[in-house]
């Protein structure tokens, strides 16, 4: 049977359901799981009612203070099966301590990440993260780009077709991934294959369809873009289709900035863009090469996060004024204001299923007080907190992913602050084991305080103050290190896990640094806002061995071995800052510290130091002579070290690491 006829088969589709079971998916033995929330559409349940995320281990984490998760535990990618109504752990990489999946294809591939032991030689005591397939149980390191340590893997269809980012060796200011350029990547049969760009550096692939249609964003220039940096995507930004060899840009409203949230099996391809002028941004739809602007509820901005086989879209908008966030369901032309639980005045639908079921949050305009919601077609919001069993004392807040039966998986809160994964599966007429039917859920939500303040969605849809626990603590992102609101307040920023969390810190921004240029050990006084909370500083995207926080507008930073010149980067929970200069290298003379070689003949190579030419690794050629006295020929013995291995003493030349492949 073809893959296109397996494909037509028959899904039952979810019929109107007002009794659901609740399964808490736990954990092995820590605190907390977690399921892969990106700004976009993604599939962590599939129509066969499998789950993939990741739960804590009750191990700590080995790299701390670079840990996986916000909580340092040990966590194991797992899948959860009907059937087996157990986590199955799926392993890390030999080597590795952590893992997560992020996508399942419909016949059950998974794609994801796993760290393998090793640590990343550009960004010294991170560890290194790889994308990673698993089948039947079995896990494949995909490996990197050419030079790479970086990789991540964001989606699969059922041929194994993996897309992702990778990394490789070409330096990189503004890199989704610094301190070197990352691109998007396709993977199959064992062959990664580097994607191109829409003529900048960077781009990343987040979205593949049965068809094999990738779609991703990608930098179209080296012109910066405010607009953009808001979710650390610094450089003028569009969106992609990529088939057949070809990568397409879909096009703009004027703006700077077009991202994609969800593509379906027609190619249809749903998401943000800016308008000339980035002050305000529209949901669109792209549908055979042509762009449409779906429009909003009278306000400034929306954005479009997921659609439907038969073309239906879900998002959310925002209203006059931009008083109040709404959700909205787009189909044939009209756009549908989908209203709120109760009282609510604000609300967001992040998905919709074949038979037209919505799911998204319900709550105050900022988001810090949400309650998950579903939508049945042709009826009203109903709160998931009315499926809740009594004997249970879990909040579901934040749902992420409902399939053609009507399962809805997402994540839920308990008394103690952890959050844990759950699934929702529809009751039978004849069911009655652990079902509840919804009722009024006007007393669960008492708590929420009105009215509500201005309304706190960052660019992409995702809300800004939302309690699910999210922190950067690691430096590879899901789109990028963070996703925050471009004015002070409640800020999220996301995690390898997906765990979410509200840490009420405001955007870190730099306004000066002194002196502005220096060798290698030089102390850098950085001044700007929002500093206090400081995980990393980089110059040139290579990562400052020590630091200190002097205030909340004030660190000072040391320039570590084997920086370059470039701008000076520092990431918070609330995001990541970027200078508007460089600071700028310089050479010390040999024997003291900051000494470099140079990028050609070198007579001596210094003891102990780093070779740091303009863009890539250095290494020094030993070239050693020998006559014969019978032949009279010479011939040369060439032996390549690095130049911390090189004495004072030899001669030879400075060779890039490219040519000695």
């Amino acid at each position: 049977m073809s893959l296109f006829a397996a494909l037509a088969l028959p899904v039952p589709l979810a019929a109107q359901h007002t009794r659901y079971k609740l399964i808490d998916l736990g954990t092995f033995g820590g605190p907390q799981n977690y399921l892969y929330v990106p700004d976009n559409y993604n599939r962590i349940l599939n129509n066969r009612g499998t789950v993939v995320g990741s739960a804590d281990t009750s191990m700590p984490d080995p790299f701390a203070p670079f840990c996986f998760n916000e909580d340092c535990f040990v966590s194991h990618a797992f899948q959860w099966q009907k059937g087996v109504l157990i986590l199955t752990d799926l392993g890390a990489l030999p080597g590795g301590a952590s893992s997560l999946s992020t996508w399942i294809s419909p016949n059950g591939l998974i794609a994801g990440i796993s760290q393998n032991g090793e640590i990343d030689r550009l960004n010294p005591s991170f560890p290194q993260v790889r994308a990673v397939l698993w089948k039947n149980g079995q896990i494949t390191n995909l490996g990197t780009l050419p030079g790479g340590y970086e990789s991540w893997a964001n989606a699969v269809n059922s041929r194994g077709q993996v897309v992702g980012l990778a990394t490789n060796t070409v330096r990189d200011d503004d890199s989704l991934l610094p301190p070197t350029q990352a691109r998007a990547f396709l993977w199959q049969n064992g062959v990664m294959q580097d994607l191109g760009t829409l003529g900048g550096n960077d781009a990343v692939a987040t979205l593949v369809n049965e068809q094999g249609q990738i779609v991703g964003e990608s930098y179209t220039s080296s012109a910066p873009s405010a607009y953009c940096a808001q979710i650390d995507f610094p450089l003028t930004t569009g969106a992609f289709l990529w088939q057949n060899g070809q990568m397409t840009n879909l096009g703009s409203f004027g703006g700077t900035c077009t991202f994609a949230s969800d593509l379906n099996n027609r190619g249809q391809v749903v998401g943000l863009s800016t308008l000339s002028g980035d002050l305000e941004q529209h949901p669109f739809l792209w549908d055979q090469g042509v762009l449409t602007d779906l429009g909003t509820f009278g306000g400034s901005r929306g954005n479009a996060i997921a659609n439907n086989e038969a073309g239906e879209i879900v998002g959310w908008a925002m209203i006059p004024g931009d008083e109040a966030v709404r959700a909205f369901h787009w189909k044939n032309g009209t756009m549908t204001d989908l209203g709120a639980v109760d009282s609510d005045p604000c609300s967001d639908a992040f998905a919709i299923n074949s038979a037209s079921q919505i799911i998204g949050i319900s709550g105050t305009c900022d988001f810090e007080n949400v309650r998950g919601f579903l939508l049945e077609k042709g009826g009203a919001m109903t709160d998931l907190d009315s499926f809740v069993p009594p004997e249970s004392a879990l909040h579901l807040e934040l749902p992420i992913a409902i399939n053609d039966r009507g399962e809805i998986a997402g994540l839920g809160f308990l008394p103690s602050g952890h959050q844990h994964a759950f699934l929702l599966i529809p009751c039978g007429l004849d069911d009655t084991e652990g079902c509840q039917d919804a009722q009024d859920s006007s007393a669960t939500h008492a708590r929420i305080a009105f009215p509500a303040p201005t309304p706190n969605l960052n660019p992409r849809g995702l809300p800004t103050g939302h309690p699910a626990r999210l922190s950067l603590g690691h430096h590879i992102p899901l789109r990028a290190p963070s996703y925050v609101t471009g004015t002070t307040g409640s800020v999220k920023t996301i995690s390898p896990s997906g765990a979410l969390t509200s840490n009420k810190s405001s955007k870190p921004t730099i306004i000066s640094f002194s002196p502005t240029s220096g060798p290698v050990g030089t102390q850098v006084l950085i001044n700007g806002t929002g500093l206090t909370q400081t995980s990393k500083v980089t110059f040139g995207g290579v990562a400052a061995t020590t630091f200190t926080v002097n205030s909340d507008t004030q660190v000072t930073a040391t320039v570590p071995t084997g920086a370059v010149t470039g701008k000076i980067a520092i990431t918070t929970p609330g995001g990541v800052a970027r200078s508007s200069g460089s600071f700028t290298v310089t050479t010390g003379q040999c024997g003291q510290v900051g000494a470099q070689c140079g990028a050609s003949i070198l007579p001596p190579c210094c003891p102990g130091l780093t070779c740091v030419p303009a863009s890539t690794r250095a290494f020094c050629e030993r070239v050693s002579s020998a006559s014969s006295s019978t032949t009279g020929l010479t011939t040369e013995t060439r032996t390549s070290t690095s130049c911390e291995q090189a004495n004072n003493n030899q001669s030879g030349r400075i060779l890039n690491d490219t040519s000695l492949q």
